[in-house]
């Protein structure tokens, strides 16, 4: 039977079980949840950390009670371990390469409203070619997710209309029309267009501060000289959109070209005329700075031509 090589497993085959299992009670707080996590008796995860304090000479943790908490010198070895375990992900990711077949984990952040449409799809048919690469997706707003994107906590980015490019390298774009969605027997869905003025007299379904949809709401606002509307404020796009479905709930959200155009059905779309732009930029975005591992450098290779290959809908 085949292993699969990860960073975890050759942890385990290079470094003493002592620092395993340390690293597993820093991480969780607890050494009976170390335990479970481990598959081993909690005893021995309580043995193993006692001998590593022993030979090291010092306190690892503090004890909470219920919890266990970091020591100074803990939060320094743990810092030591997770870069020692970064570091053999490039390793094994070369080794596995050598061998026909890709490891890895793929750290995406997104949007929301990437997140609920075609992100799903791309990582099913992805994983489906890599099953053995590990995906962690982050929904964020755009501040956050450019942050993170740079501070190398995720190696692919997905959002609209990022403020500045020059760290970043630009690997899909593509533009989207800005509008609104409501339920089919919304006033507005008789509309072709609408305009800022002819959505505020309706409650309006908005997301958090900081995401692009927002900004450009709180800019035609501005813009028209007309006040704040009543509003509902959401984290989810999906939550907005069943809003929608079931009441007077006005939802701005951006059309991606390769989105089904939305005439009919419970939910329509329509475009809205009259804010600072008429569309929003889609891009796909990694750290120009850095080099990927092989894992998201290949899903970065194959996002781009699964976006590329999407058919574009007409109106």
């Amino acid at each position: 039977m085949k292993v699969e090589l990860s960073p975890t497993r050759v942890a385990q085959a290079i470094y003493s079980r002592s620092l395993i299992y340390f690293a597993s009670v820093a991480e969780t707080g607890s050494i009976r949840e170390s335990s479970r996590q481990l598959n081993v008796a909690a005893s021995a995860v309580s043995r193993q950390i006692a001998q590593l304090q022993d030979r090291l000479g010092i306190k690892l943790f503090d004890n909470l009670g219920h919890s266990l908490r970091l020591a100074p010198a803990g939060e320094e070895l743990l810092q030591y371990y997770r870069s020692i375990v970064g570091e053999l992900g490039t390793t094994v990711d070369s080794i596995s390469a050598l061998h026909g077949h890709r490891t890895g984990t793929v750290r995406i952040a997104t949007v929301d409203s990437f997140a609920t449409t075609f992100l799903a799809r791309l990582i099913t048919e992805y994983s489906a070619l890599y099953p053995s690469v590990q995906i962690a997706l982050s929904v964020l707003s755009l501040p956050e997710l450019a942050a993170q994107v740079l501070d190398g906590s995720a190696d692919i980015g997905f959002t609209f209309n990022l403020r500045s490019r020059e760290a970043f390298d630009v690997l899909f774009e593509t533009d989207c029309p800005m509008g609104i969605v409501v339920a089919e027997n919304h006033p507005l869905a008789a509309k072709s267009v609408v305009t800022y003025e002819d959505c505020i007299t309706y409650p309006i379904g908005l997301l958090r501060p900081g995401t692009p949809i927002r900004a450009v709401l709180e800019q035609a606002a501005m813009r028209a000289g007309l006040a704040w509307p009543k509003y509902v404020e959401a984290t989810s796009m999906r939550f907005l959109e069943d809003l929608a479905r079931l009441g007077r709930i006005v939802t701005f959200q951006p059309r991606y070209p390769f989105m089904p155009n939305r005439q009919t059905g419970p939910l329509v779309f329509r475009p809205i005329v009259d804010g600072p732009r008429d569309s929003d930029t889609f891009v796909m975005v990694v750290d120009r700075r850095l080099n990927l591992q092989p894992a998201p450098a290949e899903f970065a290779r194959f996002a781009a031509r699964f976006l590329a290959d999407l058919p574009e809908v007409a109106d």
